[in-house]
Parts: C-alpha cells; sequence; structure tokens
C-alpha cells in the first residue's frame, strides 16, 4: 500500500465532502427566500455540481476502502442509505482508519 497514493485519495475525498457540504449549504439558504425564476438555471446547476460531488465521493470513498482491504461495496452503500449524516461518519472513520494505516511501519 502506497503512503502517497492514501494520502492523495483522502485529500480528494475531503475535497469532495466540502465541496458537497458547502453547496447544498449555500443551495438550502437561498432556498428559504424567494427568488426569481432568472436564478433557477443556477440553482439547478449548484444542484448538479452537488450530485457530482457526491458521486466522486463515493468513488473515493470506495478507492479509499479497497486500499484499507475494506469491502468497497459496504462502504459505499452504508453512505448511501445513510446520505444526510452518512458521508460526515464514513469520512472521520477513513479518515482515522488512513492515519492508522499510514503509521504503521
Amino acid at each position: 500500500m502506497n503512503s502517497n497514493e492514501l494520502r492523495s485519495l483522502m485529500k480528494w475525498l475531503t475535497v469532495h465532502l466540502i465541496v458537497m457540504a458547502s453547496l447544498v449549504a449555500v443551495l438550502f439558504i437561498l432556498s428559504n427566500f424567494d427568488l426569481s425564476d432568472a436564478i433557477g438555471g443556477v440553482y439547478m446547476l449548484g444542484y448538479i455540481v452537488a450530485l457530482f460531488a457526491f458521486w466522486a465521493f463515493i468513488v473515493c470513498l470506495g478507492r479509499l476502502a479497497k486500499r484499507l482491504n475494506r469491502s468497497w461495496i459496504v462502504w459505499c452503500a452504508l453512505t448511501w442509505f445513510t446520505t444526510p449524516i452518512g458521508p460526515w461518519v464514513a469520512y472521520f472513520h477513513m479518515r482515522s482508519l488512513v492515519n492508522n494505516a499510514l503509521k504503521e511501519p
């Protein structure tokens, strides 16, 4: 297991989670305001980017799980089915697994 590859995948997992969470938060805040239909396209684009960030997060999570000899399908399925809180739990648990793997000689 290559430590540089694990670090790189963990960085990408972090980036995807931040992008996904920030877009969902902004879109949630904007949904509470009465905006004209002119911003509807930008609003939909934000949702599409957040969806792609979620899928990239799932793919990156699966790759990390596979590199750590974990079941990638279980990690991805549990994250998918527990979507509101699942990505956060998966991220912090995967971060601890990666840190433990990097500490091993």
